[in-house]
């Protein structure tokens, strides 16, 4: 019954026209901005200290959050629902339309992304100490390695 549930939502997403999809992956992108504006504001405003900086961190739930209440395409979440449908009925129709959304999805939220960075980096919308902590998070997201994780690391001897 779930498999019959979210083949179908599949099968709705993929039938989705450009527009919609388009715009709403647009609008994920830019609401995604609001994980960065929670955790930047949260860490301006709060004061120095351990206890205070685990709170600011629960400002990133705020972009998925609103993204996900408001029912907005988000490439990550578009995988397994418009998968199933291509899976359950092959062909190249399925796989066509599954690529038409990925693509429009993906371009949309990327596109929201820059709309949003280009905003914080270039308009006036918060004061100077906010602005550096934006920065400060943004470096701290870069210079954080990626941790890949090897068959050795999870035997139980690694």
């Amino acid at each position: 019954m779930l498999h019959e549930i979210i083949s179908t939502q599949g099968d709705r997403e993929l039938k989705r026209s450009v527009a919609a999809l388009w715009w709403s992956a647009l609008a994920a992108g830019l609401t995604m901005g609001l994980s960065l504006k929670g955790m930047g504001l949260l860490n301006s405003r709060l004061p120095d200290g351990e206890a205070f900086k685990v709170i600011a961190r629960f400002g990133y739930c705020a972009g998925f959050l609103a993204v996900i209440l408001a029912r907005q395409q988000r490439f990550t979440e578009n995988t397994l629902t418009a998968v199933l449908p291509v899976m359950s009925k092959p062909s190249l129709s399925n796989v066509g339309r599954l690529l038409r959304l990925w693509r429009l999805v993906l371009v949309g939220n990327l596109c929201g992304t820059l709309l949003v960075a280009y905003g914080m980096l270039y308009l006036p919308i918060v004061d100077s100490k906010t602005d550096q902590v934006f920065l400060e998070i943004g470096r701290e997201v870069m210079e954080t390695p990626v941790r890949r994780c090897s068959p050795k690391a999870l035997s139980p001897a690694g």
